[in-house]
């Protein structure tokens, strides 16, 4: 998170999770949050909320970041539109989505996800839309074999025990490796750009 950063806005805020840990390390964070009871929930932690990136003053924002929401709009390109019309110029946006069809599951069915990310897709909608790509790179990179393996399995079972296992040992091997196999593969996409 840049610390010359005035305004910051999580699209997609949720119940309030990022804000309330961004809140913690001395950011203040505007929410975009559809959802009505999360908007409550929002307000009632005394965060600013809107329902639509349209809500916010166009070139008034200077970094949004949206954590695992954009495989949830129907036209993604068209809110990577809004965010771009709404920052400033200098202005950046974290994305972080699923990664890759191949490892589309009944969890992904389940949470209603409209789509996985491949990086040259994501980079060329970001391009279109007016963006200067400054890093794409896939995370989790052993986190897509194990998505890739429970993903596939119908009647593999994900225990409590095993993602915790996973969590605790295996993901932070899967962080150190990433800067070189991130190029590559992972389990997710995270995307940073600026307007130019």
């Amino acid at each position: 998170m840049p610390r010359d950063a005035r305004k910051i806005t999580d699209l997609g805020a949720g119940g309030g999770t990022f804000p309330e840990m961004l809140r913690a390390r001395g950011f203040e964070a505007d929410c975009v949050e559809p959802d009505p009871e999360n908007q409550t929930i929002l307000r009632r932690l005394g965060f600013s909320v809107a329902a639509t990136m349209e809500e916010h003053e166009p070139e008034s924002i200077d970094y949004v970041y949206t954590l695992n929401v954009l495989e949830h709009v129907p036209d993604d390109e068209a809110l990577t539109r809004a965010v771009f019309s709404r920052l400033r110029r200098g202005g950046r946006l974290f994305i972080f989505v699923p990664a890759f069809p191949i490892l589309w599951s009944a969890l992904d069915d389940y949470v209603e996800h409209q789509r996985r990310y491949r990086r040259g897709p994501m980079v060329s909608m970001l391009r279109r839309t007016g963006f200067v790509l400054e890093r794409a790179r896939y995370a989790d990179c052993l986190g897509f074999f194990a998505a890739l393996v429970f993903g596939r399995g119908a009647n593999v079972e994900i225990s409590p025990r095993s993602i915790w296992l996973y969590d605790r040992f295996l993901f932070p091997v899967s962080r150190f490796l990433d800067p070189i196999l991130g190029r590559f593969f992972g389990k997710n996409l995270a995307v940073i750009c600026r307007k130019p």
